[in-house]
């Protein structure tokens, strides 16, 4: 019958599978009217940094139960935040998310200047002074950011094109006062996500995801001017924080899902009882504290999930003596942990046998046969094998059943 290999391992105890505990997460939103929700009234959270309910930063913590210190203010510049709202950051910070930029531009106030004056020479010079000063303002709060939340995923979101389309009578803005002002949208853009990069930041860009909802579009995510309510003119509604930036803030605050687990091509055969399982590991946008993995084991046959490993941080683990397998069949799959809270398991693992155990033959007893002739008779006996794993296997047995055995005694091998 086939070679039997004995896997040398005791049973593992099977506990059923239970989420891996974690932490909440300490999130702390950052910046200036784009993070507080400046344009989407009421202003209930604070009504002086103008910080609405329906912001970005409450709609992504109320999704995700995080624990919200909302710091950000309308009208902060770098300045600002660095002087006034780092105090909320510490070690046990996870995540942080922030715009920061515009009012050191001077972005809002110039276009609204726009809507009563001929502004195209002024946007442009603020082009050149966004190229040449705010890399230095921006590296100066990143740094402080970092220092003070130094676990923390840092989430940086840029600004939209405030224009789609010209709407010169609605406006006052020109086709070329438009093009200028979309032109310093994407200055600023270039800026910030170079800078986010360098510190190790994560970087969403709101331009496509604003393309088409800008002032004038057919269905606007921007407030035009109101002279009624200034403040909130060229800035996102409800609509525009809902399904503009909280779904960048959600996908980029998830940890994307790790590779289905393999053998590794080097390992020997689990049922030798030392196997390595490795995946492609996880990734999750400026994370700073490594991802983690669970890894869990399924009887292929189904059933629950069970915790074999929790708390690995690189994407490979392996079956030793000292941390053996249990015999069965099983498939595979890790749960990869993001410092922001997220989490994703992966595909499950094509079926890996462990088999510790030989196969049970059983064989008919000695027989005496009565020989048919000079060259003895044809003999047939009944040999069969049971498997813990695999159940009934075949046997082959040498001479095989049926064979014309000689006179005399004669031994079978199965």
């Amino acid at each position: 019958m086939r070679a039997v290999a004995l896997v040398v391992v005791a049973f593992a105890a099977l506990v059923p599978a239970m989420p891996a505990a974690h932490a909440v997460v300490n999130y702390v939103a950052l910046g200036d009217s784009y993070s507080s929700g400046t344009g989407a009234a009421p202003y209930d959270l604070d009504s002086s940094c103008q910080r609405s309910t329906k912001a970005y930063p409450y709609l992504l913590a109320t999704a995700r139960g995080y624990a919200l210190d909302f710091a950000a203010c309308s009208g902060a510049t770098t300045a600002d935040l660095i002087s006034n709202q780092l105090g909320s950051l510490n070690a046990a910070t996870n995540l942080v998310t922030m715009t920061i930029g515009g009012n050191d531009v001077g972005f809002s106030s110039l276009i609204v200047q726009c809507t009563t004056l001929s502004c195209t020479g002024g946007v442009n010079d603020k082009i050149t002074w966004v190229n040449a000063n705010l890399a230095g303002l921006l590296a100066n709060a990143y740094s402080r950011v970092r220092t003070a939340a130094p676990n923390a995923t840092v989430i940086v979101l840029g600004y939209p094109r405030l224009l789609s389309g010209t709407c010169l009578s609605a406006t006052g803005i020109s086709s070329a006062e438009a093009a200028a002002a979309n032109a310093l949208a994407d200055a600023i853009d270039a800026v910030t996500a170079t800078e986010a990069a360098r510190h190790g930041f994560a970087y969403v860009s709101a331009i496509a995801q604003f393309t088409n909802h800008g002032i004038c579009a057919s269905q606007p995510w921007l407030n035009g001017v109101s002279l009624a309510a200034i403040t909130s003119s060229y800035h996102p509604n409800t609509t525009g924080y809902a399904d503009g930036y909280t779904p960048l803030a959600l996908a980029a605050s998830t940890v994307t899902a790790p590779g289905t687990p393999q053998l590794d091509g080097a390992s020997t055969s689990p049922n030798r009882g030392s196997f390595a399982l490795t995946w492609a590991p996880a990734t999750a946008p400026g994370q700073v504290a490594p991802i983690t993995y669970t890894l869990q084991r399924q009887l292929t046959s189904g059933g629950s999930w069970v915790d074999v490993v929790s708390g690995l941080t690189t994407s490979a683990y392996t079956f030793t003596a000292a941390s053996h397998e249990a015999q069965g069949s099983w498939r595979y799959r890790v749960i990869a942990y993001g410092g922001a809270g997220a989490s994703v398991p992966s595909l499950p693992s094509p079926p890996v046998v462990v088999d510790r155990t030989a196969p049970t033959l059983h064989l008919s007893g000695n027989l005496t046969v009565e020989a048919t002739g000079p060259m003895g008779a044809a003999v047939t006996f009944d040999a069969t094998a049971t498997d813990e794993v695999d159940g009934t296997d075949p046997v082959t047995c040498a001479p095989s059943s049926g064979s014309v055995f000689a006179l005399g005694a004669a031994p079978v091998s199965c």
